[in-house]
C-alpha cells in the first residue's frame, strides 16, 4: 500500500520595491469558436468573427478597457494558425473574421510594447461534427519543454539550466502515457524584426534565443496539430513594481475524489490555489480555470478544445524523500521512526527501536493493561463547590472542605477510590457530609459492610466543612453485578505524639 501524502507548497513571486504596478492584457470576446457542417472540408464558424479588448489595471483598483491601445504605447497584432503553414502575424485594427477552411485551427493574438511580448492569447477554432458511435480509447496528445522558460538579461545573455531547449511528445491513450512516435515535432520562432518561419526540430540551441520574439513547437499527427507549447521568454529592461502573492499548490489529489461542480484554479490574478490531479497515474497541472463536469477531464476533448490541463513532472510534483508540510493529514503511515520536538528543539514525543517516550501531554479516557512505574503520583483536586443542600458529582480524586457528594455508578470490574479531607480551619462547628446516590443502581454504607449499604443518602455528622476528618470513599462493582456499593472507611486521624 503507497503512502497518500498531501503537501501545501507556497509560491511566491517576488520583485523589486515600487509604485503600484501596472498591468495590460487581452480578454476574447469568446473563448472558442465552432465550426460546423464540415465534411466538404469547409465550414461555418461560429461566432464568424473573433476581436480582443486591452484591459489595464493599477495596483488594487478596478481593470479598464482601453479603447485605443497606441495611446498607452502598445500594439495588437493577430495571427490566423493553419496546419501545415507558418502563421502570419498581422497588425490588428477590427474583429478578425474567421475563414470557412477547416484546416485553420486556432486565431492568437498578440500584445506589444515596443518589440516586447506582455501577452497573448488564443481562440481555438473547434470543428463541430455530428454525434458518432462510441469509439475506442481516447487519444490525447502533449508537449513538455525542458526548460520551459528561458530569461535573457539586458546584456543579451541566456539564463536557463540546459544550453538546448527541447521538446517531447506525449501520447495518451485510455489513461495510459508513452512517448509519442506516430507524428512529427515542428518549432516555429518569430524575430524581432518581425518575420515568421518554421523548421522540423526536437530542439533549439540556447544561444540563439536573444534574436526570437516568440518560439512555439508543435506536434504533426497525418498533417493535424494535435499539441502546442510556447517556450517563455523574459527579457529584462524594465523595473516592475513589486508583485503579489502567489497562489497556493492544492493537490496533488485524485480527480475521482473531486465531485462535480468543483471548482479548479490555475492561480491566475486574484485566485488562492493553483490545482493539480491525479488522473490515469500521471499527473496534470490546472492552466484554465474551470468547473469539474463528467467530460472535461484530463486529456478529453472538451480540454484538448479549451487548454484546461498540462501533463505535469511527477519528478516536481511529489517529495519521495523528505515530506515538507504546516500540516498533513495522512491515512496510512508506515514509518520506522516519529520525533515530535517543541521550540528549542528538545525531543517531547519519540517512537523509535520498538519504544515510545512522551515527556509532556494529556491523556484522556484511557485503558492501561501491565504494571505502571512512576517516581512521583500526583492526584487532582476536585474543583466543584459541594455544599450538603446541593451535593455534585466529584471532578477529582481528593475533595476538600465538601458538605455534599454525589457518588456514581462505577463499570462493571471496577474499582475507584476516592478522598475527602476536611482539615480543621477554625473553632466553629463543623458541618455534615452528605453522601448522595446518583442512581437507584448506587448503593452507600457508613463502614466497610456492603450488608449495611442503602440506596439512599447519607448524612455523616460533624464530617462535613472543618470536621477535621479524612475519609476514604471505596467504590466496587463486582464483574457480574449491576449495582455500585461506596463503602467508608476513616483514615488515621494524624501522628499521636
Amino acid at each position: 500500500m503507497g503512502i497518500k501524502v498531501t503537501r501545501v507548497v507556497k509560491f511566491i513571486r517576488k520583485g523589486l520595491k515600487g509604485d503600484d504596478a501596472v498591468r495590460y492584457w487581452l480578454i476574447p470576446s469568446v473563448s472558442s469558436v465552432s465550426m460546423k457542417n464540415i465534411e466538404s472540408g469547409d465550414g461555418t464558424p461560429t461566432p464568424s468573427s473573433v476581436s480582443v479588448r486591452l484591459v489595464k489595471q493599477v495596483g488594487e483598483d478596478s481593470p479598464t478597457t482601453i479603447a485605443t491601445p497606441s495611446s498607452v504605447g502598445l500594439t495588437i497584432s493577430y495571427a490566423l494558425k493553419r496546419t501545415g503553414v507558418a502563421p502570419t502575424i498581422t497588425s490588428y485594427t477590427a474583429a478578425v473574421s474567421i475563414p470557412t477552411n477547416t484546416d485553420y485551427y486556432a486565431v492568437e493574438f498578440y500584445l506589444y510594447q515596443g518589440s516586447v511580448l506582455i501577452d497573448t492569447v488564443t481562440v481555438p477554432i473547434v470543428p463541430d461534427g455530428e454525434e458518432g458511435q462510441p469509439g475506442k480509447d481516447g487519444v490525447s496528445y502533449s508537449i513538455i519543454l525542458s526548460p520551459s522558460s528561458v530569461a535573457i538579461t539586458a546584456a543579451g545573455l541566456v539564463v536557463c539550466e540546459s544550453d538546448e531547449i527541447n521538446a517531447k511528445a506525449y501520447k495518451n491513450v485510455g489513461g495510459i502515457t508513452s512517448e509519442a512516435k506516430d507524428g512529427g515535432m515542428r518549432l516555429y520562432f518569430t524575430k524581432a524584426d518581425g518575420t515568421t518561419s518554421n523548421v522540423s526540430a526536437t530542439g533549439v540551441k540556447a544561444a540563439g534565443i536573444t534574436i526570437y520574439q516568440a518560439v512555439w513547437f508543435e506536434y504533426i499527427v497525418n498533417n493535424k496539430v494535435v499539441a502546442s507549447a510556447a517556450l517563455v521568454i523574459n527579457r529584462e529592461g524594465q523595473t516592475g513594481a513589486q508583485g503579489d502573492r502567489g497562489p497556493t499548490l492544492r493537490g496533488p489529489q485524485a480527480w475521482s475524489d473531486c465531485a462535480t461542480g468543483y471548482g479548479f484554479q490555475c492561480g491566475a490574478e486574484g485566485e488562492a490555489w493553483k490545482d493539480v490531479v491525479l488522473y490515469g497515474n500521471n499527473y496534470y497541472s490546472c492552466i484554465k480555470s474551470h468547473t469539474k463536469n463528467s467530460s472535461n477531464y484530463p486529456g478529453s476533448t472538451a480540454d484538448q478544445s479549451n487548454g484546461y490541463w498540462r501533463l505535469g513532472d511527477k519528478i516536481e510534483l511529489v517529495a519521495t524523500k523528505i515530506l515538507l508540510a504546516t500540516y498533513a493529514l495522512v491515512k496510512n503511515l508506515g514509518v520506522e521512526a516519529i520525533d515530535m520536538r517543541d521550540a528549542a528543539g528538545n525531543i517531547l514525543f519519540q517512537a523509535k527501536g520498538g519504544n515510545v517516550t512522551c515527556k509532556t501531554g494529556t491523556f484522556e479516557n484511557i485503558k492501561v493493561s501491565g504494571d505502571i512505574t512512576a517516581e512521583y503520583l500526583n492526584l487532582k483536586l476536585s474543583t466543584g463547590l459541594h455544599y450538603e443542600d446541593t451535593p455534585t458529582l466529584a471532578n477529582g480524586s481528593i475533595c476538600v472542605q465538601a458538605g455534599g457528594i454525589i457518588l456514581p455508578e462505577l463499570p462493571a470490574g471496577t474499582a475507584r477510590s476516592m478522598r475527602v479531607l476536611n482539615s480543621l480551619r477554625s473553632r466553629t462547628t463543623p458541618g455534615n457530609l452528605v453522601l448522595k446516590p446518583a442512581s437507584t443502581k448506587v448503593y452507600i454504607s457508613k463502614s466497610l459492610s456492603e450488608m449495611a449499604a442503602v440506596n439512599a443518602n447519607v448524612t455523616l455528622s460533624g464530617c462535613g466543612y472543618n470536621g477535621g476528618k479524612y475519609i476514604e470513599l471505596i467504590g466496587i462493582r463486582q464483574p457480574d453485578s449491576a449495582f455500585t456499593y461506596w463503602l467508608l472507611s476513616e483514615m488515621n486521624d494524624g501522628v499521636t505524639i
